[in-house]
């Protein structure tokens, strides 16, 4: 009972129970008198199914101008039933009249518990305000409304943004021609637990709206509403903040495609845990039908997709003015392959803008049959990740011209590739970090076909450094330039049969600088005496050259691939395909035991 002896919702006819009978259905529904609350937008829904928008009068984007206009038309013809949340803390006021007259505007406003009124500006008690004229253009007896306090007062619309926290409307859903509803169910992710990381486990529909070819913009209008529960209740009754757990939204992307990373969105959502979300936007004339991306998303994720209470049930509505339709979008594939794997140490290599990036682990993608395999890496914590994916050449020849899909640029907790018609063969999956050093654990899931990590390029071989430069007596660049004897030269010498493998790199000019790094080559000769122009014949004599003889730099620098080679002692030129004046480093991997370098100059 409350302190006028009235229950918590009564009638002003002391003999009707329909109110209260109602009211306790409302709370029925949402679990028990334990419901821990709403607001004026939501419980008007609930009632007659009016759409409800809130808009808050201390947020950074509220137009005044705007909320004047949409209140005034509103209330004009009928269409909207306005509430504002002010005065009484979390009271709500009904708004019965928006209107403007002797250059004043004003509301007038109902306190539902017909008494206490306001006592500012415009208010019964106001004799300055109210000028005769002012009271006829209203229409206000002052000195009845004196003797009775209903609750019914007048405010100017200044003092409502002051003195009131926000203003909810209740939308006509007549007002729109076209209208669907759907209901689903939110999946359990088994994947990224983040929307910032991937949206792609959300459920997702594609809208296409048949817009006019010319004349004003469609409107469109997209409510998100989250089923009531019981637990949801009984959580909060135990002390539990159930409400962080529900934090919806929609983001809307254009395309119609399934959507996985926000930043790509056309218009962003707002997370909120009401049980409403709206998402409105206009869509101008076009000549083909517009398609959209509906992305649900949660700002945090829910207690059922960690398996620890019930499901997420929610509707979907869609009002438009002109026609359109609403499909589910397929979910994603399964995963076929899972493989964990870090980054650590010297396997810490980072993006392809540096030469450690081919320490970074490496994964092989088995396909016994042409797909269009989509992988994931998953991190948590990871500033930026990405993924690579070679052909089977580059697989064999490390030759970064030959990498045809990257994941594209580097995101926090993980990154999505997705490939379309692969062959059936062997692809090299290379997953990294932006920076190197990262340290981090992580997993790559694959759709299709079978992953395996692969060994290190030089796994089993010991690793050995020699730095140097070209100055400007040994800068000659490639043969096609007459002085390729010139160059850098080693002795290498084998002290028994062994595999060597070579990388010629020209530190710090792959990081981030805007000039292309320089081309490079290093050519291993048979023999251990020095290179010179009666010798050297150019590369035609050597044993083996990087990339296949061609000047390049790939990520990781050019490289001389893994090459089983007798003992004896041999010749290494190291040149650039023009002059290049800078610092080089040769890093050479061999059976342990079995190299020694010796420079010639």
């Amino acid at each position: 009972m409350g302190r006028w002896g009235e229950m918590c919702s009564h009638s002003s006819h002391a003999e009707e129970l329909w109110v209260s009978i109602l009211e306790k259905a409302y709370m029925k529904v949402n679990g028990g008198y334990d419901f821990p609350g709403s607001n004026s937008g939501i419980d008007m829904h609930a009632l007659t199914g009016w759409v409800p928008e809130q808009l808050r009068t201390d947020s950074g984007d509220f137009k005044r101008d705007r909320l004047w206009q949409r209140m005034t038309s509103a209330s004009k013809f009928g269409d909207c039933l306005i509430t504002a949340l002010g005065l009484v803390p979390t009271h709500a006021y009904a708004v019965l009249q928006v209107r403007a007259a002797c250059g004043v505007q004003l509301l007038q406003l109902k306190n539902p518990w017909a008494r206490k009124r306001w006592r500012g500006a415009f208010s019964v008690f106001d004799r300055q305000r109210w000028t005769p004229e002012l009271r006829k253009a209203f229409g206000f007896d002052q000195q009845a409304s004196l003797q009775q306090d209903n609750g019914i007062f007048w405010i100017d619309y200044d003092s409502l943004l002051r003195h009131f926290e926000g203003v909810f409307l209740n939308w006509n859903p007549q007002l729109f021609k076209h209208h669907t509803v759907t209901h689903g169910q939110w999946p359990p992710r088994a994947a990224f637990r983040d929307d910032a990381v991937d949206l792609g486990t959300n459920p997702q529909y594609q809208l296409t709206v048949n817009v006019p070819p010319a004349g004003a913009a469609t409107a469109v209008w997209v409510l998100l509403t989250r089923h009531s529960s019981r637990p949801y209740n009984l959580a909060m009754a135990e002390g539990r903040d159930a409400s962080r757990d529900a934090f919806l939204t929609v983001h809307v992307f254009r395309g119609g495609a399934r959507a996985h990373y926000l930043e790509r969105c056309w218009m962003q959502g707002v997370y909120s845990n009401r049980p409403h979300t709206l998402v409105k936007f206009d869509l101008p004339a076009a000549s083909a039908p517009q398609q959209l991306t509906l992305a649900l998303a949660q700002y945090k994720p829910t207690d059922s997709q960690a398996g620890r209470s019930p499901r997420v049930d929610f509707s979907l509505d869609v009002y438009a003015q002109a026609p359109f339709t609403l499909r589910p979008i397929a979910p994603p594939e399964p995963t076929a392959s899972r493989l964990t794997g870090a980054w650590s140490g010297r396997t810490a290599g980072g993006s392809s803008n540096h030469d450690s990036y081919v320490d970074n682990p490496r994964f092989l993608l088995e396909l016994p049959f042409a797909a269009s395999p989509v992988l994931e890496l998953a991190a948590v914590g990871l500033r930026g990740g990405g993924a690579d994916l070679a052909d089977p050449a580059a697989a064999r020849t490390r030759d970064a011209r030959k990498w045809p899909l990257r994941s594209g640029d580097y995101r926090p907790g993980g990154c999505r590739l997705a490939a379309a018609s692969l062959p059936a063969g062997r692809w090299l999956v290379v997953p990294s970090t932006f920076t190197p050093g990262t340290e981090c654990g992580f997993e790559l899931r694959a759709s299709a076909g079978r992953l395996a990590a692969l060994p290190h390029e030089a796994h089993g071989l010991q690793r050995q450094a020699v730095q140097g430069a070209w100055d400007r007596q040994s800068a000659a660049g490639s043969p096609n330039h007459g002085a390729f004897w010139k160059n850098p030269q080693l002795q290498l010498v084998l002290s028994r049969p062994a595999e060597l493998l070579l990388r010629l790199r020209a530190p710090g000019t792959r990081e981030g600088r805007s000039a292309a790094p320089p081309s490079l080559c290093v050519a291993l000769f048979d023999g251990g005496e020095q290179r010179t122009e009666a010798t050297g014949r150019g590369l035609s004599r050597a044993r083996a050259v990087s990339e296949g003889g061609l000047y390049a730099y790939p990520a990781g620098g050019a490289c001389l691939p893994r090459t089983p080679l007798p003992a004896g002692m041999y010749a290494v030129l190291l040149s650039t395909f023009d002059p290049y004046v800078g610092p080089w480093e040769l890093v050479m991997y061999a059976t342990e035991g079995t190299l020694r370098v010796a420079s010639f100059r």
